[in-house]
């Protein structure tokens, strides 16, 4: 519905950037646009006679573009099919059935070695175990219903699971290591090799993990290491 909304504003960008330009005036008093010449390169450089039809062109257009662009990129019919697995989440399953999944099942079908009818039955045990837990102890993302399935008694869940927690349109753990990296791979660090920043980013992500000092200690002193201790 947002996708169709963000195209119509843009199949009637006048009307639309009209409105909000009259807006922007009534608050600012009147709006000015910058100097044009031939041989700018600083900025964009789009004829225009008005400052509307200037930040019309330069701003209003470009930007539902992207919007749009992006929306169609993230939610594409791809990714709307693997979102269906989303009633494989506990605190989901009330919510969905068999039928509602069959889209992404045909679509992972290559990474499930059973066929339909056991992967029915075997929702149908998925579904019956965590109905009868309490809503605040069900797992409420992907991630942590792969952790909480068994790989021995649903082995299809799992399978499906492991890749609906995969999808980054699904889960944000996998985009936790890109926001890690600006504090850590700053041009102060521009020598660091992997290991290292590896090891610097997973404390960093895990940083509510406790740390024991004297396992640490353990762990350093069982390696063969030609070090002298005062």
């Amino acid at each position: 519905m947002a996708l169709q909304v963000l195209q119509g504003w843009r199949a009637d960008v006048e009307a639309i950037f009209d409105r909000i330009f009259e807006t922007a005036e009534s608050l600012t008093g009147e709006i000015s646009m910058p100097r044009i010449c031939s041989s700018q390169r600083h900025r964009t450089n789009i004829p225009a006679t008005t400052a509307k039809d200037y930040y019309r062109a330069t701003t209003m257009i470009p930007f539902l573009d992207n919007i749009i662009s992006q929306f169609q990129e993230r939610f594409s019919d791809h990714r709307s099919t693997a979102f269906l697995l989303a009633g494989l989440i506990p605190i989901l399953v009330e919510k969905y059935n068999f039928n509602n999944l069959k889209p992404a099942l045909d679509f992972y079908k290559a990474f499930i070695s059973e066929g339909q009818a056991v992967l029915e039955g075997e929702y149908d045990r998925w579904r019956f175990k965590w109905i009868s837990v309490p809503l605040s102890s069900r797992p409420s993302n992907a991630l942590d219903a792969f952790l909480a399935c068994d790989v021995v008694f649903f082995p299809c869940i799992s399978s499906l699971l492991q890749i609906f927690a995969t999808l980054p349109v699904t889960s944000a753990t996998a985009e936790r290591s890109f926001s890690a990296l600006k504090y850590l791979k700053n041009y102060h660090r521009t020598t660091m090799n992997e290991e290292r920043l590896n090891g610097l980013a997973l404390m960093f992500i895990h940083r509510d993990v406790e740390i024991s000092v004297d396992r640490v200690i353990d762990k350093f002193c069982r390696k063969n290491r030609n070090v002298t201790f005062c």
